[in-house]
Parts: structure tokens; sequence; C-alpha cells
């Protein structure tokens, strides 16, 4: 038997819904005095539990009940009904929004399906039963979501509202190329090659667009009063190369960094000095 794939709505409804939806909250938001902002990164695919996919029931009372439920028929049967019914807008799960060639296992115990695309691991089963059976034998797999729109993307980074921000996790193993490649990316990318919005407003989106949003008076601008937190990079160079499949490349075009006046990274290597912190907002 051939396997179907589950119901789903495009890639341009997903996201293209989920902006249209974000715009109309935070417009909303805004004229009932709320400082609503957002911020975003510059990839088309997004990270997350592959146990996302499933609706929010199967995950209720840890690890030993959602593979309880995964295994027995009847119960994967109903939870399935419920990802793909059509109607409902919340508590379904992510799953009737991908394709098994969009989903990319990140991080899964089996090496041997590491790295692949869920299309790939079939073995002639339901794309549904595959991914329980991924679950079942690891409940903490990772997954890389290829789902999102080009145009979607570039519409809400050029919003003076959004500013950029990786949404990364700590480099250690696999891991999505926005943990290592966000800002140059984005400034190579898309600010130098694409021109979705132009340098100055790049900059300031990396910066004070952030800082101000945390409180922190003293971060992300250059003057008397802030803190020497500087990067220096060649707009002609900055980017990077890093794929889902090896994301961990360094950055080209980052000459030096400072962070509060000390040089951590000179001519693109590390110098050795430990100088992050943990920073607290000034707004009490």
């Amino acid at each position: 038997m051939t396997p179907t794939p589950p119901r789903r709505r495009t890639a341009r409804g997903l996201v293209g819904g989920a902006l249209t939806a974000g715009l109309l909250l935070t417009g909303c938001a805004r004229r009932s005095g709320v400082d609503a902002r957002a911020d975003q990164y510059p990839y088309r695919a997004f990270c997350t539990s592959m146990s996302a996919m499933l609706p929010p029931e199967a995950c209720e009372g840890g690890t030993d009940a959602l593979r309880a439920r995964l295994l027995d028929p009847r119960t994967r049967a109903a939870l399935r009904a419920t990802a793909e019914a059509p109607g409902p807008g919340t508590g379904v799960g992510l799953w009737r929004e991908v394709h098994p060639e969009d989903l990319q296992i990140l991080r899964h115990t089996d090496p041997s399906v590491t790295g692949r695309r869920l299309a790939d691991v079939l073995a002639g089963r339901e794309p549904w039963d595959a991914l329980c059976e991924l679950l079942v034998t690891d409940p903490q797999a990772y997954v890389v979501c290829h789902t999102m729109d080009e145009d979607d993307v570039r519409a809400i980074m050029a919003d003076p509202l959004v500013a950029i921000g990786s949404d990364s996790d700590i480099p250690i193993g696999p891991n999505h190329p926005r943990t290592y490649g966000t800002f140059p990316t984005f400034l190579g990318g898309y600010v130098r090659d694409a021109g979705v919005v132009d340098l100055a407003e790049a900059i300031r989106k990396l910066t004070s667009a952030t800082a101000s949003r945390f409180g922190l008076s003293d971060r992300g601008w250059i003057g008397r009063g802030s803190v020497a937190d500087l990067v220096l990079l060649d707009p002609a160079r900055i980017g990077h190369a890093g794929t889902y499949e090896h994301p961990d490349l360094r950055p080209t075009g980052v000459t030096h960094v400072f962070l509060a006046g000390e040089q951590v990274i000179a001519d693109g290597e590390s110098t050795g000095e430990r100088r992050g912190r943990m920073l607290r907002s000034e707004r009490r």
C-alpha cells in the first residue's frame, strides 16, 4: 500500500495565516495602548520537538503515558483523527501542517535517522505510524520543519516593529543553523543581497530594538554612558554558509568583537577572553 500524506494547509496558509493573525492581534493591542512588538529569525524552517506534531493530549502525564498511547492501536488512530481534523484551530498539534518531506529529524537516539526527512525513513509505513514509532523510540526527538514561505519571511522582516532574534539552542550536537548564523545570514542574505531593509535599519533591529525591549538602557547604542559592546564587520563579506545538514560553520565577515570594552574576537579569531554575563532589566 502506498503511504498517504496527512492532510494539511499549504505552507503559505500556515505562515501567511499566522502572519495575518499576528498583525491583527498586534494592531488591536497597540490601539488599546499595549506596546506589542515581535522578533524573527531569518530562515524558512523552524525547530521544535517531534512531539509537537501530536495533539497536546498525547503528551499528558509524561513520557511513559505518551509511549503507552502511541503503542495502543486504537489510541494512536484516535490521535491521528484529531491531528488531521480540518476544523479545530487549536489543540490538534502541527501534524496537519507538514508533509513527510517537510519534516527533517534533527536529534534522535537512532543515528540512522538523524538528519533525514520523515519521507526517507518510512520503510513502507504510513507517515503517521512512522512518526509515532520514532517517538516511541525517542520521545525527546527534535525536528526541523521546512514549512515557511519566503514572501512571508521578508514581509515580517521589513516591519519596523519586528527585531531579529535567533531563538537558538545551545551549540551542542545537531542544531538549527540559526544557532550559528542568524545575524550574519540576516545581514548578508537579506540586507546586502536582497535589500529587505537598509543597513542602518538592520543594525537597529539587531541592537537597540532588542535592548530597549529588555530595559537595557546602556546597551544597543554607541555613546557616552553606553557599554562598549561592539562588532566590527565587513558588509561585503558578512554571511553564513551553514545548512540544516551542516549548520556549525563559522560565519564570514566578522573581524573584531568587544564585550564591555574587552576584545573577545580579533581578526576573526577568539582571544580566549570570556566576558559574557547575565543582563537584567533596569525597569522596576
